[in-house]
């Protein structure tokens, strides 16, 4: 891996290239800059004697499937393979199949709103000695399954792009929206965050709001950070006591 990336480093730098592992992926808005990236890219593995596995090659493709996801031009969504595993999964009967059921969605938590909170019930039975799959659970195994087997659509992440960070906490949790401005002016959701408050954090009201910002902001510093942001929040007039990086605007609301 550190070798490719070694050899790939200036189409890295300039965007023009993702790489994982040893995969090579490229994304552009026409066939001509898609070819010439191409190109490059043939040239580089041909001085550096990489070889392709042409079994494994997709090229010029409007949509590709990936680590269970697909990505189109109009975003990114859990993989088909995966809402239908998610849409075929029965009501768990042991704590070993609600274990699974969590790992399933939970890989997926970016596309839900409030994750942590509507999964809550589910955490509570794995975490009991015994079994009881009551009403509550119920409700969350079929709001999580509702949330994704629609195949909920994210917006591929703008470096350039206009970004807000909504953000809001409660006694149960923190949770952040991160969104960009789209081609149409209108903001749409890049990712969801969420995250449970332990038993210490739920009970400091005074500073819940600080701590889920900075969790939020943590989580989500690279995106952030890296272009002009707003960060919305209900917050109080400590405001001015949160170590935030000075380009960030922060809006109360």
């Amino acid at each position: 891996m550190r070798f490719i990336n070694l050899v790939f480093k200036d189409l890295i730098r300039d965007g023009k290239i993702v790489v994982y592992m040893d995969d090579v992926m490229i994304a552009t808005a026409t066939i001509e800059e898609h070819i010439q990236i191409l190109r490059e890219v043939l040239s580089i593995m041909n001085e550096n004697k990489l070889e392709l596995q042409i079994s494994k090659c997709e090229i010029l493709k409007t949509n590709v499937s990936y680590l269970g996801y697909e990505v189109d031009q109009h975003g990114v969504s859990p993989s088909k393979r995966h809402v239908q595993a998610l849409e075929d999964f029965p009501v768990p009967r042991s704590v070993v199949e609600v274990q699974r059921f969590i790992g399933l969605t939970s890989y997926f938590r970016k596309f839900i709103q409030s994750f942590s909170s509507i999964a809550h019930p589910l955490y509570e039975l794995v975490r009991q000695n015994t079994f009881c799959f009551d009403e509550a659970c119920l409700k969350s195994f079929q709001e999580l399954k509702d949330k994704l087997v629609c195949q909920p659509v994210l917006a591929i992440y703008s470096p350039s792009a206009k970004t807000e960070l909504h953000t809001d906490a409660s006694a149960l949790g923190f949770g952040g929206i991160l969104m960009q401005e789209g081609v149409d002016g209108n903001m749409h959701p890049v990712m969801y965050f969420s995250k449970r408050a332990s038993d210490a954090e739920s009970r400091l009201h005074s500073v819940v709001t600080v701590l889920h910002v900075n969790t939020s902001m943590v989580r989500l510093r690279m995106n952030v950070y890296s272009n002009k942001s707003y960060l919305l929040s209900y917050m109080d007039f400590w405001i001015d006591q949160i170590c935030i990086d000075p380009h960030l605007h922060i809006l109360s609301i």
